[in-house]
């Protein structure tokens, strides 16, 4: 371990209120990183978020926001995550070099950008986020299944790489 753990970073989001589970893929990432995360005070979207203080911490009124020890706030669940995985350099959760972040950034963007909304298009209906329709739904499940299993082969790739440098992905 290259030291102790970061302390007094506070995460600030509203576990009734994240359809995408972005605090828990933030706790997640903190974990690796070995960064012990402070609950905020309680925090409810739609009346917390829209004080002038939480505005202050995020313009875009959105969740989740992390606080950062020196009193600094970042937010969008991707920066927050590559934030913290370059806590540690010695951890390389990050990528060893511009090649590797690069790599890692690529499968978390697209993650972002194909994963969450079928995954949302899939699981909506059934978290009762959103209405059902069939052809979405079924859509939104081959989607869901051809990215998964092209991440699998991916990975399946760099398995011994991904273990001996213990990436994000």
């Amino acid at each position: 371990m290259a030291g102790k753990p970061a302390k007094g970073f506070v995460l600030y989001v509203d576990p009734s209120a994240d359809p995408f589970g972005s605090g828990k893929i933030v706790r997640i990432v903190a974990s690796y990183a070995e960064t012990e995360l402070i609950a905020g005070a309680p925090f409810v979207i739609g009346k917390d978020n829209i004080t002038p203080e939480f505005a202050n911490k995020n313009p875009f009124k959105k969740q989740p926001v992390l606080q950062l020890p020196d009193g600094n706030c970042i937010f969008e669940t991707s920066t927050i995550c590559r934030y913290l995985a370059t806590l540690d350099p010695a951890k390389i959760l990050a990528g060893q070099n511009p090649v590797h972040q690069a790599r890692i950034n690529s499968f978390i963007d697209s993650c972002l950008d194909s994963l969450q909304p079928a995954s949302m298009a899939w699981l909506g209906p059934i978290l009762g986020a959103i209405d059902f329709n069939g052809e979405v739904h079924k859509n939104a499940l081959l989607e869901v299944k051809s990215y998964l299993a092209a991440l699998n082969t991916q990975i399946g790739r760099h398995t011994s790489e991904l273990q001996s440098r213990g990436h994000l992905v």
